[in-house]
């Protein structure tokens, strides 16, 4: 079933069909609430009216997306295997940058066969892309055509950024567990005594983090100490619209709160 968006007094209840979707990675919304995609294993899927729809019939793995200002979509992960249009001769599978004005047709914008990235913030002016293949924070100022690594070594499964201040960053590292830059990622610091989280967001307001246990989490220091935010359980994912949050919650829910 889909709860469809709530605030938080409450949420939807319309039925929707699960389908293919499996494992949701990012939750992306566009200015003012739509539309809403969700970044799975299977490909993008796309919140409409109450239901959740295949933008394709590909199932590339898109281990991280982002929406841009003008309502490109970017992604990044691993091609399907059963197509060609995405993969390099001698290379791995990996989608480097892609990009796609509708969800279905994704073409290449950079780093394809060499990049995979697992988080993908957008900024203003400024793309940042947390590379598992070189274990760096990529940094890009022209939409990610062109991109230099940070210092700090970092294999992050995901990365926030602070809105106001760009060079506070927050990430999940494989090793370190949960993990504080204040430099831009030239160099990071484990948090002492933090949870296992497994996905942030840093809205206006706070820094939001999904748990282990699926529970939602609040930093209002930039990451060092947290607290429950919620009561909610089975969170898989988080996703923002500048001021409003977004989860997705298992096994087919998303939820809103302001």
């Amino acid at each position: 079933m889909l709860a469809a968006c709530g605030d938080s007094a409450g949420s939807g209840t319309e039925q929707a069909d699960e389908g293919e979707l499996i494992h949701v990675h990012d939750v992306l919304v566009g200015a003012g609430g739509s539309p809403v995609y969700l970044a799975a294993h299977t490909g993008l899927y796309e919140l409409r009216d109450g239901k959740v729809v295949a933008r394709s019939d590909n199932f590339d793995d898109l281990m991280a997306a982002a929406i841009e200002p003008d309502g490109t979509l970017i992604a990044s992960g691993h091609p399907d295997l059963s197509k060609e249009n995405l993969r390099v001769e001698g290379k791995p599978p990996l989608l480097g940058l892609v990009e796609s004005e509708d969800g279905s047709t994704w073409t290449p914008r950079s780093l394809l066969g060499d990049a995979d990235f697992h988080a993908l913030v957008v900024t203003e002016g400024r793309l940042y892309g947390a590379d598992s293949t070189s274990a760096r924070v990529m940094v890009s100022d022209d939409g990610g055509h062109n991109w230099e690594p940070t210092a700090g070594d970092a294999q992050l499964l995901d990365l926030a950024i602070d809105p106001t201040h760009p060079d506070q960053m927050v990430g999940v590292d494989l090793d370190r567990g949960l993990a504080v830059t204040g430099d831009g990622g030239d160099s990071w610091e484990p948090v002492a005594g933090a949870p296992q989280l497994v996905d942030l967001e840093w809205t206006s307001s706070a820094l939001i983090g999904i748990d282990a246990e699926g529970s939602i989490m609040r930093s209002t220091d930039g990451g060092l100490t947290w607290a429950p935010a919620s009561s909610m359980a089975g969170a898989e994912a988080l996703g923002s619209d500048g001021t409003d949050l977004y989860a997705y919650v298992q096994p087919v829910g998303l939820h809103r709160s302001s």
